[in-house]
């Protein structure tokens, strides 16, 4: 996995704040899409990945093969391909409304971890 897989997850929320907004989305669901519960658990995990190695949480926050790995570890976690993912990205984000959707479920989770976390 190389750099190019961060820009895109950093351009996530870019794409969304750029979309129109098709709340009536005629598109066909294309195969191998995620369905948007398994999303949401995906997203978590990426966030949490992101989190932790941001914050040099572990090995080096500088060190790339190591959030490289991660990210890895998440797909392979949940049974998706990187194209998987990168499919489900741009089809979720085809509809600003389910995308955000997505994301206030994915805000939701983060935020319950947190607390446990506090707690515990």
């Amino acid at each position: 996995m190389n750099l190019k897989k961060y820009i895109f997850l950093f351009l996530i929320p870019l794409v969304i704040s750029c979309n129109n907004g098709h709340e009536n989305n005629t598109e066909v669901k294309p195969p191998n899409i995620i369905p948007k519960q398994k999303m949401i658990e995906v997203l978590v995990d990426i966030h949490l990945v992101e989190g932790t190695t941001r914050y040099g949480y572990g090995k080096s926050n500088n060190d790339e093969d190591y959030r490289d790995y991660l990210f890895d570890f998440v797909l392979e976690k949940h049974d998706i391909s990187f194209e998987d993912f990168a499919n489900s990205i741009r089809y979720y984000t085809s509809d600003t409304y389910e995308m955000t959707e997505i994301y206030s479920e994915v805000l939701t989770e983060l935020s319950e971890l947190q607390s446990k976390a506090k707690n515990e």
